[in-house]
Parts: C-alpha cells; sequence; structure tokens
C-alpha cells in the first residue's frame, strides 16, 4: 500500500531545532475555517486531596476560580471528571481526517474487522482503550466527502471478540452503547457523506457515545492554517469547530480534549516569536482564551524548541534556568507564568511525544537513564514540583499524545520498554522526580504509518500481538 502518512526524515527535523529555520512558503487554505456543519467511564479512580499524594516542595501557584464548577478538571497533576474522579486515558491515535482520506484509514477495507467504522470502534473498546486522538486538519475539513460505504456481511460476536485475542483470550464483548443506524448488509452506509466536516463531527461523538474521551488534534505537518491563515482566523476555525461539536449535544464536551497544535517543532515554531514565526506561547493563549468559554472540555499543549536537552517533535517544557542557558533551548517560562494567572489554569494538560531513536534518529539519551534524566528534566518534574517560574511552581497532568514503534530493532524495543518503565515509576527509573504517568496514546491503529507501523497489519484486522502485549505493561 502507498503510505500517505510516512513521517518526514526525523534526523532533518531534530538538526533544524539547532539553528533558525527559515519562513515556509505560504500555502493555500483551502475553504473557510468557520464553516459550520450540523451536528448529528471508564478508567476512573477515587479522586485526591487537595494537597496531592505527592506534595510539591517548593511553593505553589493558587488557582483562579474556575468557572467550570464541576465540569472536567485538573487537580495537581490528576485529571478529574465531572464526579470528582480520577480519569486514566489509555489511548490510540488514528489518523485519516489530516491527509486526504476524510475519513479514518482502513474504510476501505472490505473485511467489516477492519474497514467498518462502527465494528472497529467495538473492537477498540474490547481491547482495553477508553481514549483516541484524533489529527485533523482544517484544510482537510473543507473537502468533499469520500464514500466509503459498501456492502458487508457483518461479523459475529464471537467472531469480534477472537479479532482481538491476540494470542490470549477473547474478552466478553459488550454491545455498542450507542450503535449506527445502519441499512442491512451494508458498512459504514451510516457515515455522512455531505461534507468531511460534517463526518468529522459524526466520528467525534460516536466514539463519545459509546465511552471513549477524543482528543482532537490540530496536526500541523500537513495542516499550516495557523502560518498561512494566520492566528485570528486560526482561532476563529477552532471555535466555530468547538461549538459544531459540542452546541447541540451536552455529553460531548465533559469527555473531549483539543490538542491545540500538534509538533510545533515541525514548523520552527519556538515558545518566543523568531524568524518570522509567532510564539508558540501567544498562539496557545489566543487560541485558549477564545475557546475556554464555548465549551468546558479540557486543554492540551505540546512543547517546542529545547534540542538543548534532545527535546524533539511535541516535547520541550524544561524552564530550569540552568538548563535554560543551553544552546537550542527555548523557553517555555512567560506561557507557564501567564497561564497560572488565567481562569482556566486547571483545565489544562501537557502532552509531550516521546519516540524511540529508530524514530527520531537521534541516539542521544534515547535510553535508560539518560532518557530518564530528559524526560524528568522537560516534563516529568512538572507532575511532582511543577512547572516553576520565579519560585512559584504549578503542578499538571502529563499524557504522553504520542509514541510507538516498529519494535523490530532492539534499540527501538529498549527505549520503548524503558518509556513504560518511567512511566509507571519503577526502579530503574523512579528517580524522585516525578510521580507515575498514567495518561497516554499510543501511536497509531494504522499499519500505513512510515516509521511505526500499527496496531493491526496491512489487512486493518490482524493485531501486532508484540505491541498490545507492550501496552499492557502500560496498563491497557
Amino acid at each position: 500500500m502507498v503510505d500517505p502518512f510516512l513521517r518526514p526524515q526525523r534526523l532533518g527535523l531534530w538538526l533544524s531545532l539547532l539553528v533558525s529555520v527559515a519562513s515556509c512558503a505560504p500555502g493555500q487554505v483551502v475553504g473557510a475555517l468557520g464553516a459550520s456543519a450540523p451536528a448529528g467511564e471508564q478508567g476512573s479512580s477515587p479522586a485526591p486531596g487537595a494537597a496531592g499524594t505527592d506534595p510539591a516542595t517548593v511553593p505553589t501557584a493558587a488557582a483562579p476560580a474556575d468557572p467550570t464548577g464541576s465540569a472536567p478538571h485538573t487537580v495537581d497533576d490528576a485529571i478529574v471528571d465531572a464526579q470528582g474522579k480520577v480519569v486514566h486515558l489509555h489511548g490510540i491515535n488514528w489518523f485519516g481526517f489530516n491527509n486526504g482520506k476524510t475519513m479514518l484509514e482502513g474504510a476501505e477495507t472490505t473485511d467489516p474487522l477492519g474497514g467498518d467504522f462502527a465494528t472497529v470502534v467495538l473492537r477498540l473498546r474490547a481491547l482495553g482503550f477508553n481514549a483516541v486522538r484524533l489529527p485533523f486538519s482544517f484544510k482537510d475539513l473543507a473537502l468533499p466527502a469520500t464514500p466509503y460505504a459498501h456492502s458487508c456481511t457483518l461479523p459475529t460476536t464471537a467472531a469480534v471478540a477472537q479479532s482481538v485475542a491476540a494470542g490470549g483470550s477473547a474478552p466478553a464483548l459488550k454491545a455498542l452503547t450507542a450503535p449506527p443506524a445502519r441499512t442491512a448488509g451494508m458498512c459504514n452506509d451510516y457515515l455522512p457523506s455531505s461534507s468531511t466536516r460534517a463526518r468529522f463531527i459524526y466520528v467525534v461523538q460516536f466514539f463519545i457515545h459509546n465511552g471513549f474521551y477524543v482528543l482532537i488534534d490540530n496536526h500541523l505537518r500537513e495542516d499550516d492554517t495557523v502560518l498561512t491563515a494566520g492566528k485570528d482566523a486560526w482561532v476563529s476555525g477552532w471555535q466555530a469547530l468547538l461549538r459544531d461539536l459540542t452546541a447541540k449535544d451536552a455529553t460531548i464536551a465533559p469527555h473531549l480534549l483539543v490538542d491545540v497544535l500538534n509538533e510545533p517543532d515541525n514548523n520552527g515554531i519556538a515558545w518566543a516569536a523568531q524568524g518570522g514565526k509567532p510564539g508558540l506561547s501567544d498562539l496557545y493563549l489566543a487560541a485558549i482564551d477564545g475557546m475556554q468559554a464555548i465549551a468546558p472540555c479540557l486543554f492540551v499543549v505540546e512543547g517546542t524548541g529545547q534540542s538543548g536537552i534532545n527535546a524533539n517533535w511535541g516535547d520541550g517544557f524544561a524552564t530550569d534556568p540552568a538548563l535554560l542557558a543551553l544552546g537550542g533551548m527555548s523557553d517555555p517560562s512567560p506561557f507557564f507564568s501567564a497561564l497560572a494567572a488565567r481562569p482556566y489554569v486547571r483545565r489544562v494538560v501537557i502532552s509531550p511525544h516521546v519516540y524511540g531513536p529508530l524514530v527520531t534518529t537521534n541516539f542521544v539519551d534515547a535510553s535508560g537513564a539518560g532518557l530518564f534524566g530528559r524526560m524528568s528534566k522537560s516534563f516529568g518534574h512538572i507532575t511532582k514540583s511543577g512547572a516553576c517560574v520565579a519560585g512559584v511552581c504549578t503542578r499538571y497532568p502529563v499524557a504522553l499524545g504520542e509514541f510507538g514503534s516498529t519494535f523490530k530493532d532492539p534499540r527501538d524495543v529498549t527505549a520503548l520498554n524503558d518509556i513504560a518503565t518511567y512511566f509507571s515509576n519503577k526502579a530503574p527509573a523512579n528517580d524522585g522526580l516525578h510521580n507515575a504517568i498514567d495518561n497516554w496514546f499510543y501511536w497509531g491503529w494504522s499499519p500505513n504509518s512510515g516509521d511505526t507501523g500499527g496496531l493491526v497489519q496491512n489487512d486493518y484486522v490482524t493485531l501486532e500481538a508484540n505491541k498490545v502485549a507492550y501496552l499492557r505493561t502500560m496498563g491497557l
């Protein structure tokens, strides 16, 4: 299969962080960003006390009043739902609304176990996932929707259960809470065809109605809208999309997370404006300022510009002045300082991306003590001592937005196993600098991701059993 989502060479991107990046030639924005379309708990535990289980040893900033009341929010380094229970996000990335497909990858597969959207959602739930991350492009949402309806014979419950056994026992299946209204003998005929935007809204709402948290992600690598259309138009696009997703259905916002901008390093965006590019701090604050009153969802932010500690592609949150004095270090301190004073500070989640050396082509601090130290310097400390500015620290939850591998090279296997060890805070990664982190989104479901492959093989049906086994070590 031709790979529609082959990542660019990671080495070139990593090296580009060491120098100033020239402005990209502007591309054409397709369609109107603000065009509207009609709208069509799992993993929780008791909430911690206000002080948390690992109180910071430095002063902690007092959070401004949260206008969302009992809406989902954060308490120290935990995500807490509207009922006051801690949420643990165990998610999968599934792309297709960012690369011209106009639907999640695999929809053209004739076997309904891999090609019927609702059947795959059932399989994901049976595997134990309670969350999904959906990359999208504003440009793609303006495209006509490619039809994916086709005749099929739906699998039996036993066949669906066996398809997710992954070498073990087939799980007991629970039917979807909100199954689609389909025509007998048809797959995907229930997907909206009026526009890609309407279809994307349907997919997000379908996941949520069937028990998932959904993280929607503006994927900068394929969608430079923020650069070509400008900040104001980009923010307006986010506002319109959030209204379309939530205005007519009160159940959506409490299970929706917004990943404001994916991997800003890809386009040379640093925390402060440079080289003709806007600053990431300004972009985040403008976007969340504009969205926070529309719906009581959570907002997810990625890091950038810290190749000095070998942080890449969505990583890069260090605020330690000694680290910032190193070369290749962009400073997020102004962002964290401004965020701490915002009324939505308890609705923000930190989301780095961490890959092994065969994906990043960076073999420095790629495993073992070097990797543990790098993660603690960038984001791990935020879970325990907090993001510190001028001696005042604010703790935030961390959700690993992307990690994955083909698991074919032993160096990658070592790195991924070390990531799991670090996130569980077990020896030898229990450095006293971070708490255990139990929120993550694996990359990815689809097999046509060039440098990681998928959780399924090319038939979109057969699971990669070693990857499933690995995710079991992460709590799946």
